[in-house]
């Protein structure tokens, strides 16, 4: 009886998320560009460092400056680029930043010196950098998508998404950097930017 019960509060808990995402088409459109920006993010968390450290050379000191010059630009970045957001919208400040971040990745991969390395990190590749602050700005639509009482449901449908993207992505950009396609790897945000610009604008 209870395991009767607990399968019908599962299929309960189901059924009540279909019906939230069944409920506005954004919904399913800003979750799919969530979780590939998730999936895209956490896949340079994992290639990055090593493409730095064994691809470009730098030092475990050099790699900490790195990213420190990279939270710290993130960290001055978050209000300005919020200030922007409130008054030419989120869409028309997203891409400017997002472009910023996918031109960070390409220095990132072409990088002849540390130099540029430090104009990527300050550039915003992945969470951090100026680019970094189109995912405060994304985030913020993908709360507006839905009504206040809807909150707390779609905050739960985040982390499913989220948690799904870093299981994923890690377990990829490893096996993707064993297998010799490291370039590869870090190139592939730009791409699924692409993707995460066309749904966003579909959502409209």
């Amino acid at each position: 009886m209870f395991l009767l019960g607990g399968e019908r509060e599962i299929l309960g808990i189901l059924k009540e998320y279909i019906a939230f995402l069944k409920k506005d088409k954004r919904v399913i459109l800003l979750g799919s560009a969530l979780m590939l920006r998730n999936f895209s993010m956490n896949l340079l968390m994992v290639i990055v460092p090593l493409w730095l450290v064994y691809v470009k050379g730098l030092t475990a000191v050099i790699l900490g400056l790195v990213t420190t010059v990279s939270s710290a630009v993130l960290c001055f970045s978050q209000y300005p680029a919020g200030k922007l957001a409130d008054r030419f919208g989120n869409r028309r400040t997203f891409l400017p930043f997002t472009a910023l971040y996918c031109l960070a990745i390409l220095i990132l991969i072409w990088a002849p010196s540390v130099e540029y390395i430090f104009l990527a990190s300050i550039l915003g590749f992945g969470l951090g950098g100026v680019g970094g602050t189109a995912f405060t700005i994304f985030i913020t639509m993908w709360f507006e998508s839905t009504s206040p009482e809807s909150r707390g449901r779609q905050y739960g449908f985040d982390q499913i998404l989220w948690t799904i993207s870093v299981i994923s992505s890690s377990l990829i950009a490893g096996y993707m950097w064993d297998m010799g396609f490291g370039a590869f790897a870090l190139s592939l945000p730009v791409f699924i930017e692409a993707v995460v610009i066309v749904l966003l604008f579909i959502s409209r």
